[in-house]
């Protein structure tokens, strides 16, 4: 996509549809560029989530051949996750037009970097939660017991503050997503200021779009929903002593079904990507057009040629 397309000044609404129609006008492109990594993390996940349902064949296998049963588990885990970095390279290579290999090393770091960010930001909570028992646990039971509104509210904003502060991630992520410049760790701090600074638009931006995305998604998901429901709905059945209704293909069923409802949800939440890769495009430009601003109020005025002329000269004889 062209530069001069995504550096425009939109406000979040623009940006909604600006993802909207380039979605719309470029999808079989979109899917022609991303089908095999996308088609691998579906099957990826749909056989992890087949494995998760409560079956006596696959407890008995894992319980026959644990090592084997764990290791298919953490290889399936790992392509997911290779799969979905694939994935992401290929969406990226389509909207910032560079080379593959250059976006899949991108989205690999970017990966591994917010694992490790989420990481630490996950024992810095256990840890303070962990500190706060210690310390407090009559006054946290006094609390939760006699002003449990009050203790939830408290617990409500302190998540919504954690989530504002992880806001301006997403400006992070997408400006290390589309700038060759740009060092991880080092350019880190500084980044993560210009999206704090913003983090309205991107709070608002980020809140709509996933909305939208919800709702999709919601519709996409129904037949994974039927189909888990029926199954648990017959397991409560079989465990109270009623025989199994279900059919001896029902778990090819789960799985090639699964594998089509998450091919599909993929697109859809691509489309969040998208409006994050506007959103950026967006905040670079107002920070362009406020760095010219600064600029041009620094330059002193020249004088008009009028009052130029009015001043008389000066005589030097005395």
């Amino acid at each position: 996509m062209e530069k001069e397309m995504l550096y425009k000044s939109r406000s979040f609404s623009s940006c909604i549809l600006a993802a909207y129609q380039l979605m719309s006008k470029n999808l079989w492109n979109l899917i022609k560029a991303t089908w095999i990594p996308v088609l691998l993390w579906a099957v990826l996940v749909g056989v992890l989530l087949a494995l998760n349902l409560p079956n006596e064949e696959v407890v008995a296998m894992g319980t026959a051949h644990f090592a084997l049963y764990i290791g298919f588990l953490v290889v399936c885990v790992l392509g997911a996750v290779v799969a979905s970095i694939w994935a992401l390279s290929r969406l990226m290579s389509v909207l910032n037009e560079e080379s593959r290999r250059w976006n899949f090393g991108r989205a690999l770091w970017l990966t591994l970097n917010s694992i490790v960010i989420f990481i630490v930001i996950g024992l810095v909570i256990v840890a303070v939660v962990y500190a706060m028992g210690r310390l407090g646990d009559a006054r946290l039971a006094h609390l939760a017991g006699n002003h449990f509104w009050l203790f939830l509210a408290s617990v409500a904003v302190a998540i919504f503050v954690l989530c504002l502060l992880l806001l301006p991630l997403e400006y992070v992520a997408m400006k290390y997503l589309n700038e060759r410049g740009m060092r991880f760790w080092n350019d880190l701090l500084p980044t993560y200021r210009v999206g704090l600074r913003r983090v309205s638009f991107i709070f608002i931006t980020c809140f709509i779009s996933g909305l939208i995305t919800l709702i999709l998604a919601s519709i996409v998901m129904l037949p994974y929903f039927i189909l888990t429901s029926a199954y648990y709905t017959s397991l409560m059945g079989y465990i109270m002593g009623d025989p199994s209704d279900l059919p001896g293909y029902f778990f090819v069923l789960f799985v090639l079904t699964t594998v089509v409802v998450y091919f599909l949800l993929w697109y859809v939440a691509s489309f969040s990507t998208i409006v994050m890769y506007f959103m950026y495009g967006s905040i670079e430009k107002r920070r362009e057009e406020q760095r010219t601003a600064r600029l041009e109020e620094q330059v002193p005025p020249a004088l008009p040629t009028t009052e130029m002329t009015d001043i008389p000269p000066i005589n030097l004889q005395s």
